[in-house]
């Protein structure tokens, strides 16, 4: 029963990132209203997929919507604590809206991605 249970993780997975690929190029056509919507929908699906919620953490911090950014991380962090991404777009929110506080260490290249994603 772990092999099939295993294999349903992993079909839902693969299935979640097709659907963010095929979201983000809608997003990058210009048609951001219409990403949003299916992002989610998609996020209603799989609440716990934190490479979906990465994504929308990252395209709501580049839209400057800061607020529902710090959302989407803290789900993420909420369910894996050490991930570097979350934690880096936590501190550029910090920086963008003049925070200060304490964040988690972010590795370099983490944080070269999303300032050349601004």
């Amino acid at each position: 029963m772990k092999s099939i249970s295993r294999i349903r993780e992993w079909f839902s997975d693969f299935y979640v990132a097709w659907y963010i690929g095929r979201y983000g190029r809608i997003y990058i056509e210009g048609r951001r209203e219409e990403a949003f919507v299916k992002y989610l929908a998609l996020l209603e699906k799989y609440p716990t997929n934190t490479d979906l919620l990465r994504t929308l953490a990252a395209v709501y911090l580049r839209e400057r919507r800061y607020d529902k950014s710090k959302m989407m991380c803290n789900r993420v962090l909420a369910l894996e604590p050490n991930e570097t991404m979350a934690s880096g777009c936590l501190k550029r929110i910090c920086e963008e809206e003049g925070e200060t506080g304490e964040i988690a260490p972010v590795k370099s290249g983490t944080a070269r991605y999303l300032r050349a994603h601004k």
